[in-house]
């Protein structure tokens, strides 16, 4: 049964690499390196938190206006 697997594997080599295309070398474009400070940290969270939380229009709930 060994046989069987590494036979089948073995030709599944060639196909797999045969469609990878050839490495070059290409720059990887980055902005300046900066710190995360606790405020810019803590900025980030809000941000990621407020956009994961934002309910579609369908599902907000607006509550009427009371008139004293």
């Amino acid at each position: 049964m060994d046989s069987e697997a590494s036979s089948f594997q073995s030709g599944l080599t060639g196909l797999v690499l045969a469609n990878v295309p050839p490495r070059s070398p290409a720059a990887m474009p980055a902005g300046a390196i900066i710190a995360w400070t606790p405020t810019r940290l803590a900025l980030a969270v809000g941000a990621w938190l407020m956009e994961e939380t934002q309910l579609p229009a369908s599902l907000v709930v607006t509550t009427p206006k009371r008139r004293a």
